[in-house]
């Protein structure tokens, strides 16, 4: 064979070998993006619908649909009593020691800054068996948690997760979003703010704030 021939079967040697290890990263690059993220176990919640990223939009005005639970006085709690009133929903359960604890703190800050009469809060565990209403009260007691302000529900776990499933949130046994939603006076959602997220954290008072300063003119939902 002759030297330009020998020359030019080199080339395109490496050429086919450049060119099998360009397809070979760019399928490495591909399978990497399709990975799925790892998962917080206190967060899986947070937006598990297939269109995760339109899902908080999706929320907002929606409408809570009605349930009813049992508060910590052992008394049964329906969420038609606080229509006319702003709140805010979170999700827990007792024995985390972790976000589930500073979670409720902040919720805790809430109930410093707005009354009773401004403000209603509402915690449901995602976790009834254990989370009896005893122990629940003994848990908003250690918190602060004071009577006809803030609500520490438990109940049926099927009753639970279809609150969950109404919000798009995906609740499951001892998991949770760790975001508070704000409800407005109509019993649509006005926000979700993530408990640890400082600008959530002030856009949720600013938000409660402003519908605070709103006449209460409930309308009927079209």
């Amino acid at each position: 064979m002759k030297k330009p021939e020998i020359l030019k079967l080199v080339f395109v040697i490496c050429l086919c070998g450049f060119g099998l290890s360009a397809m070979g990263l760019g399928t490495l690059i591909y399978l990497k993006k399709k990975e799925p993220l790892p998962t917080d176990p206190h967060n899986t919640a947070a937006l598990t619908d297939p269109n995760a990223q339109t899902a908080e939009n999706f929320l907002l005005s929606k409408k809570i649909a009605p349930f009813t639970l049992i508060d910590q006085s052992e008394q049964e709690f329906k969420s038609d009593q606080l229509t006319g009133k702003l709140w805010v929903c979170n999700f827990f359960f007792a024995s985390c020691p972790t976000v589930c604890k500073n979670l409720n703190i902040e919720m805790g800050k809430l109930q410093s800054e707005f009354s009773s009469d401004e403000l209603s809060l509402v915690s449901i565990t995602v976790d009834p068996e254990k989370d009896t209403p005893q122990s629940l009260a003994n848990y908003g007691e250690n918190l602060g948690a004071l009577k006809g302000q803030w609500f520490f529900l438990t109940g049926n776990i099927d009753d639970i997760l279809a609150i969950g499933q109404n919000l798009k949130l995906g609740l499951q046994k001892q998991t949770h979003t760790e975001r508070m939603v704000l409800i407005n006076r109509e019993g649509k959602v006005a926000g979700l703010y993530k408990y640890d997220n400082l600008k959530d954290q002030k856009d949720l008072r600013k938000e409660i704030k402003r519908l605070l300063s709103e006449v209460s003119n409930p309308t009927d939902e079209k």
